[in-house]
């Protein structure tokens, strides 16, 4: 017959071997009830045992049913704090990129400014040089015109008095 509590062991505290307790309790039993009122006994420690373990089964499974909720519920709020994190995370984003939008047009008009900025500088340039250019050949010109003017009074300064002295001497000679 099967009997209760098959695989309880007492540990021994006086360095003796470890026994199960059923074995000794299951021996008395037998000896003083008889052996239907033992084996009916041991049908109801069985029958008891079985109900624990189906309600303590149960019980097992509505904590579990308990402890998952709580972990879904759980999850489900982490999930929501990642959402609202990942979207304040999004608008931070978007914020700095319209920043960076804004920073890059101010830039790209700086830029633009300098450009035109630059340009009318070369534009000015350019005409200051072109009136140099023209000042300086008119300068040259007047130059020219004027070294020519004295080179041409120098040779008539030299050739009358060569050309006297030609005809002096022709003169002198014949």
């Amino acid at each position: 017959p099967s009997r209760a509590y098959d695989v309880v062991w007492r540990r021994p505290t006086d360095g003796a071997s470890a026994l199960p307790v059923t074995a000794k309790l299951s021996q008395k039993l037998y000896e003083r009830l008889g052996e239907d009122i033992a084996i009916e006994l041991v049908d109801w420690f069985n029958a008891v045992d079985a109900t624990y373990q189906d309600d303590l089964r149960e019980l097992n499974k509505q904590n579990f049913r308990r402890f998952a909720a709580r972990i879904d519920r759980r999850f489900a709020e982490a999930d929501v704090k990642a959402a609202q994190r990942f979207a304040a995370f999004d608008r931070r984003i978007a914020d700095a990129d319209a920043t960076a939008g804004q920073r890059f047009a101010a830039f790209d008009r700086r830029i633009a400014d300098i450009e035109r900025r630059f340009a009318e500088f070369r534009a000015e340039v350019e005409v200051s040089v072109a009136q140099l250019r023209a000042e300086l050949r008119t300068g040259l010109s007047e130059t020219r015109a004027d070294l020519l003017k004295w080179m041409f009074g120098f040779w008539i300064a030299t050739l009358v008095p060569l050309a006297g002295l030609m005809v002096g001497l022709a003169t002198m000679l014949r």
